[in-house]
């Protein structure tokens, strides 16, 4: 092991871990991203001072929470991408990011306010995120099906504000999906 590589974890530290995760997990489902990270901690058996330890942040907790379902959805977008044209493959991906991005009250905010400052650990989750619509947003520029203004960091922006109105309005799955045809009729 290099001066530089983390020390793995011991085996007691790594369950403390996975239990903060799971814990903020099923607390963002019930209160949003801003649920009390003592009662996070007191729902993993562990100590503030423990949770603060593995998670300096409440970013830094957002950030991993996130990171579980977005391989997930990655591969969802693969998948679409092999069977379908690249403007449906597309379509169904915007449906399917905004859908995630609001699984969790308050965390399109999150995902807002961590674009616009550079250091964000959440701003690392969504890298993928918008690499991928980017890279789609291409695919269906190229294939002619879909105008060439618009930019993947733009479509990712709209995406972003698309979720928060889902979050807010309480959108379930189909009224989402009206309320991204209606946004995107400019660009698809």
């Amino acid at each position: 092991m290099s001066e530089f590589s983390p020390r793995p974890l011991r085996v007691d530290a790594r369950k403390n871990r996975a239990a903060i995760v799971g814990a903020a997990m099923k607390a963002f489902e019930t209160d949003g991203v801003d649920a009390s990270l003592d009662e996070i901690a007191r729902s993993a058996g562990v100590g503030s001072a423990t949770l603060y330890r593995h998670f300096p942040s409440r970013e830094d907790l957002v950030f991993e929470a996130m990171r579980h379902g977005i391989d997930d959805l990655l591969v969802q977008a693969e998948l679409s991408s092999a069977g379908n044209s690249p403007r449906a493959a597309l379509q169904q991906w915007l449906l399917d990011l905004v859908w995630h991005l609001r699984i969790w009250h308050g965390l399109p905010e999150s995902v807002v306010t961590a674009l616009n400052k550079a250091t964000s650990p959440v701003q690392l989750a969504c890298a993928p995120l918008s690499a991928r619509t980017a890279l789609m947003l291409e695919q269906a520029q190229a294939a002619g099906e879909i105008r060439g203004s618009v930019t993947g960091d733009e479509l990712f922006q709209l995406v972003t504000l698309l979720s928060w109105g889902v979050d807010q309005f309480g959108d379930d799955r189909q009224q989402a999906q009206r309320r991204i045809r209606l946004a995107t009729v400019g660009i698809l």
